[in-house]
């Protein structure tokens, strides 16, 4: 599977996280142009639900990687999401960081990079919560990134605030290039222009082509409840491939992997595994085939279901 890519745009994400962390203290924590530098401000007269920046904030549904794919470009060739606020209210740990890397596919992102992403570079005591992220690689090493946090406030430094090209958003402009917009979900991209044609597909209510439309045929037998899922044009096993894992009220967990059109081998092997999926203990093994599509639902104890082979 190429993986090698994936892991390539992770860490250039995380460089840039890195390079954040250490730019405060070269310049004392302070941006070219101090009155916009947001971590100087008095915040004793903000709302919780208010980030503390001009213009309209971003306004889209954040619920599933469906929905975050509808705001992604149509190149977009793996992506994942993850409801960490879902996770952390049934379970004591985010179990989504003990995945097996092979039934991925992608290199994942943790709550902890996202967070370090959005504190204040001076006051750790300035810091937001991440409750859903999303993350998207797309071609030349660029990639997006998709979050919603708690407190809604701006605590990271930045050098400037642009007014966008349809002059109703504020682009935050950080000392490394990498661009947020702010809102519900907040976006973050490596450049103004990636955080501009983003917004312009979050902007089109639906009337551009999107990653949605790329992946579409597989969403069309996911589920909306499963709070990790993946998608990816980028393995060797089938043309397009997704995964969904969510933990049930028993504590067991079901995994969706959803395939169009796999292999003849990975086909024919996951088949023999559904023949004796029950009899090693999964409590269910169900195959669906339609057409080029191949959906597996199984459900049983974590370390089963994140270990169970997805390919040949």
């Amino acid at each position: 599977m190429e993986q090698k890519t994936g892991a390539k745009i992770v860490a250039a994400f995380l460089a840039l996280i890195m390079l954040l962390s250490i730019f405060p203290y070269f310049f004392n924590g302070n941006s070219s142009n101090p009155s916009q530098d947001v971590q100087n401000n008095d915040y004793s007269d903000i709302q919780n639900d208010n980030f503390n920046v001009g213009g309209e904030l971003i306004d889209h549904s954040f619920n599933s990687i469906a929905d975050a794919l509808q705001m992604s470009p149509p190149d977009t060739y793996s992506a994942q999401y993850i409801d960490v606020e879902y996770m952390n209210s049934t379970t004591a740990q985010l179990w989504n960081e003990y995945i097996n890397p092979n039934i991925t596919t992608v290199g994942l992102i943790s709550k902890s990079e996202v967070d370090s992403l959005y504190q204040s570079p001076t006051n750790p005591a300035q810091k937001t919560f991440t409750r859903q992220m999303y993350f998207a690689e797309l071609p030349d090493n660029n990639f997006l990134l998709l979050s919603t946090m708690t407190p809604k406030r701006v605590y990271f430094s930045f050098n400037a605030a642009i007014t966008s090209y349809g002059a109703r958003h504020q682009v935050l402009i950080r000392s490394n290039g990498g661009t947020n917009i702010m809102g519900e979900p907040t976006l973050y991209a490596p450049s103004r222009d990636n955080a501009e044609s983003i917004l312009s597909i979050i902007e089109s209510a639906g009337n551009q082509i999107t990653a949605y439309d790329t992946f579409g045929t597989l969403l069309n037998y996911s589920d909306d409840y499963s709070e990790f899922q993946v998608v990816s044009s980028q393995v060797d096993f089938a043309d397009k491939y997704y995964l969904g894992i969510n933990i049930n009220q028993d504590g067991n967990f079901t995994r969706t992997t959803i395939y169009q059109n796999p292999t003849t081998e990975t086909s024919s092997h996951i088949k023999q595994l559904a023949g004796t999926g029950l009899a090693r203990g999964f409590s269910q093994y169900n195959l669906t085939i339609e057409g080029d599509i191949l959906k597996v639902v199984i459900t049983g104890q974590f370390q089963d279901v994140i270990n169970e082979d997805i390919e040949k």
